[in-house]
């Protein structure tokens, strides 16, 4: 193997100065390759296991209350439902065997006769109620098993953990997002940010008076993620 040592070169001055000729040339740099065309070559176990770290983390499911004229399913009437959506996840287009790894995880859920159901996966992605009326129609507009969701996301207020302890029984992370007005509010900060569970817990329970909800009393209570807006959209609003 071809040695390689520090030239010597004359500097201003009359000086001299070592530079090191290992240093990579520049120009002689090779780019970093976009594509792999071996891919195909590789056996079907370590194909699999690509595809699979290539699958992305938690989404962010978003849902709404519609309301609609009963007879027509336009405009505003008296029938309220909740529809939910969210970009479909990539990897159900690249290939076949990347869509049969990605549905193993991901399945059709919360459709209604008023839209199309949305791709989930029940044992990471956060359904996201922005207001405590999106819960009215929970069990009526074709969501799956409520048991199945293991994760929920609705604006930080007591009432609104009581109502999602109605319905909710396996969850397991409660993300609590305050909204970005009230972070400037020192009481409503104090309040939500930067607490223990048991005060968390403390403060929501002391929130009912006297009359405790047998419903708490008896809940399996998930891991309660007090964040902004912000930090909550910054962490899973680009998962696809």
């Amino acid at each position: 193997m071809a040695m390689t040592f520090p030239a010597r070169v004359e500097a201003s001055g009359g000086s001299t100065v070592e530079t090191d000729d290992r240093s990579p040339n520049p120009a002689q740099v090779v780019p970093t390759p976009t594509s792999f065309e071996h891919f195909p070559e590789l056996p079907k176990e370590v194909q699999d296991m690509i595809w699979s770290a290539a699958l992305p983390g938690p989404r962010i499911i978003h849902t709404t209350e519609k309301i609609y004229n009963r007879a027509t399913g336009r405009g505003y009437g008296e029938l309220g439902v909740i529809k939910a959506w969210s970009d479909i996840p990539a990897m159900l287009h690249v290939c076949h065997d990347a869509r049969e790894i990605a549905l193993k995880g991901y399945q059709l859920a919360f459709g209604s006769r008023f839209g199309y159901p949305t791709y989930f996966d029940p044992e990471k992605d956060i359904v996201l109620f922005p207001y405590l009326a999106a819960l009215r129609w929970v069990r009526r507009e074709g969501f799956p098993d409520l048991d199945s969701i293991k994760s929920v996301a609705i604006t930080a207020a007591a009432e609104n953990v009581v109502a999602v302890a109605i319905w909710f029984k396996n969850l397991r992370s409660l993300y609590l997002p305050v909204n970005n007005y009230f972070m400037s509010n020192l009481d409503l900060r104090e309040v939500w940010m930067g607490k223990s569970q048991d005060e968390l817990k403390q403060h929501i329970l002391s929130s009912r008076g006297r009359f405790v909800d047998p419903i708490l009393v008896n809940w399996k209570w998930p891991h309660l993620i007090p964040l902004t807006w912000d930090d909550f959209n910054d962490r899973f609003g680009n998962g696809n």
